[in-house]
Order: C-alpha cells, then sequence, then structure tokens
C-alpha cells in the first residue's frame, strides 16, 4: 500500500500488482491507500463508458476517492505530465446526509501509468483509485436551480489556445448528474464510506479523455460558467 501510494504522489510508475486481486478486495483496500495519499475531498466515478466498461468485464461505472491535496484554483498553471488527460465533468456538493446542495463544473486531471499491460484491469483501477490526481472546480450553482440552468444548454465545450477541441452533452455520463450522484451515493453508502458536509461528488467523464497537452485551455459549461488553466511547456 505505501509503496502504491508513493507512486500515486510522485507520479511515478505504478508497482506491480499481486495477481489474483478481485473488485471488493479492492474495494476494502482502497482506503488505506488513499489515507497514505492524504485526507479525502470527496469521491470519483470512473469508467462511465459503457463499451469501456465491457472490455473490463464490467456491468456499472467505478468508484474511487479524491485526494484534497489535488484540489488546483481555476486558473493555475499545471506542470506537464506525459500519462495524464484531461475530463470535463459535473461535480455535486452534498450535506453531511447526503443530499445535493450545489453542482458546479469540474474537471479532473487523472494520471495512470502502468508498469505492464497485464495490470490494467478493473480491481487494479480501483485500487489506484482510477487514476485520480488532480482537479479544478468552477463556481457552485444551488442544485435545483443549476440543474435548471444545465437543461438550458446541456453541451460543454472544451478549447485549447481558442481552438474547439471537444463538445459533449453533459448529461452523457450515467444520463446526468442526478442519475450519477444517485448511483454514487447508494455505493458510497455500501462500501460505508464516510459522508461530510461538503464532500464532493464527481460524476464522470463528458465526453472523451483529452491528451494532456501544453497550452491555454477554457471549459466551457454554457450557464453553469467557464474554468480557465494551462498546461506549461513540455
Amino acid at each position: 500500500m505505501t509503496e502504491l501510494a508513493q507512486a500515486i504522489v510522485t507520479h511515478s510508475p505504478l508497482p506491480r500488482f499481486p495477481s489474483g486481486i478481485t473488485a471488493e478486495q479492492a474495494y476494502a483496500w482502497q482506503p488505506a491507500v488513499s489515507r497514505k495519499v492524504g485526507p479525502t475531498a470527496g469521491y470519483k466515478a470512473g469508467i462511465t463508458n459503457e463499451l469501456i466498461q465491457r472490455k473490463l468485464g464490467l456491468d456499472q461505472p467505478l468508484l474511487g476517492h479524491l485526494y484534497r491535496s489535488g484540489e488546483q484554483p481555476g486558473g493555475a498553471v499545471l506542470a506537464h505530465r506525459p500519462h495524464a488527460a484531461i475530463e470535463c465533468e459535473l461535480g455535486i456538493i452534498v450535506d453531511a446526509q447526503g443530499q445535493p446542495c450545489w453542482i458546479v463544473p469540474a474537471l479532473e486531471f487523472v494520471h495512470l501509468r502502468f508498469t505492464a499491460p497485464e495490470d490494467v484491469s478493473a480491481a487494479n483501477l480501483v485500487l489506484c483509485n482510477l487514476g485520480a490526481d488532480q482537479f479544478m472546480l468552477g463556481q457552485p450553482q444551488p442544485w435545483l436551480s443549476g440543474l435548471e440552468a444545465l437543461m438550458e444548454s446541456s453541451t460543454i465545450r472544451l478549447f485549447r489556445d481558442n481552438q474547439l477541441i471537444q463538445q459533449a452533452c453533459a448529461l452523457s455520463s450515467m444520463n446526468g448528474p442526478e442519475e450519477a450522484g444517485e448511483w454514487m451515493l447508494d455505493q458510497i453508502q455500501n462500501h460505508q464510506w464516510p459522508v461530510t458536509e461538503g464532500t464532493l461528488l464527481m460524476t464522470g467523464t463528458c465526453g472523451d479523455a483529452i491528451p494532456f497537452q501544453p497550452g491555454s485551455y477554457r471549459a466551457d459549461y454554457g450557464p453553469l460558467g467557464q474554468i480557465e488553466f494551462s498546461i506549461a511547456p513540455v
């Protein structure tokens, strides 16, 4: 666990994983790995694309922890990492009872660097928190009015150096944040993981994961606002 956590923190190649780990075992061990990385900011849904689920032998997404140390402010300049990717998402901020309070534009910057191709499995993805690394939030909006605004324009557009590089439906991950949030909270309860005031739920990638290339980026969420950041040259 310590070696895996250290590789996550330093963006090093992940150590080889023991053979035969089940997803159930990985979920039981995941919180211990997360604690070695640092305090948790919330949880993330991953592998929400049904085609990728089938390739991994899954019938539903996976769940991971978010590291509080990974939160980056809007406008930040991020260091280039060749094994990272950008994911446009929607976040939900809940209260201590798990009730949604806020909806927030969100970006996740995942980092996965398996040592061997045969290590890529659902269980191992769970154990390394699905590549959780950094994330960035826009301006939160109250849950109900934010959902109403989302329905007005459900397209997320990502620009690099003012060139459109992706547009995706904001409802493409698990049919939108309402359904995604309900599924996540059910799974969190099943695993008996804690939910506190301000817990963040990242509800999965809308569109494709985008390679982590240098440039100036702007993610446009329509009525929900924008997030800007840059990736430094190599």
